[in-house]
């Protein structure tokens, strides 16, 4: 057998490429860049504004559960409902600022504010008892009124119903 001849070329004579590098990025990753950038900030800007809208409901809520941690070292009821009935105002004004339905009185602005939610929150036994707890001795249920006070600060529309008429009391 023969031997095969073994053929050595020098290794002066070959030339390789540079290699590619990452700078400049390409015009298609910049573009993906820039989407990103503005989903990045879109996301911001509307969680800034969620934050903001459901700021005051918090705010109504806390401001409720320091009420009844007050409200425990005191038995009347009267003063708990009172104390109840300004937060839920409160939060109702808050929430519809050109109402003018915030001058109605006890068991008529629950009433109004049961109407506009889809099921009535306020249950009837409270709404036929809360004027005469504010005003004698008659006992409410103040956790049942506190719990529906809360219900209705987190579930309460954003839009009054377009179908009950403001200005219709006097």
């Amino acid at each position: 057998m023969e031997q095969a001849e073994v053929i050595t070329l020098p290794s002066d004579s070959i030339i390789t490429p540079e290699a590619i590098t990452a700078w400049p990025l390409a015009v298609g990753w910049w573009l993906l860049l820039i989407v990103l950038i503005a989903l990045v900030v879109t996301g911001v800007v509307f969680f800034r504004r969620y934050q903001q809208k459901w700021l005051y409901r918090h705010a109504a809520l806390s401001e409720l559960k320091s009420a009844i941690a007050q409200a425990s070292s005191t038995n009347k009821s009267s003063i708990i409902t009172t104390q109840l009935m300004t937060i839920i105002k409160r939060t109702y004004i808050s929430a519809y600022p050109k109402s003018t339905l915030a001058t109605l009185e006890g068991s008529q602005f629950l009433q109004h504010i049961n109407s506009q939610v889809s099921a009535p929150i306020f249950s009837g036994s409270t709404l036929n008892t809360i004027n005469s707890s504010l005003y004698s001795n008659q006992d409410i249920d103040v956790d049942i009124f506190y719990k529906e006070c809360c219900q209705w600060v987190k579930h309460h529309p954003t839009q009054l119903n377009p179908n009950v008429g403001e200005g219709t009391h006097v």
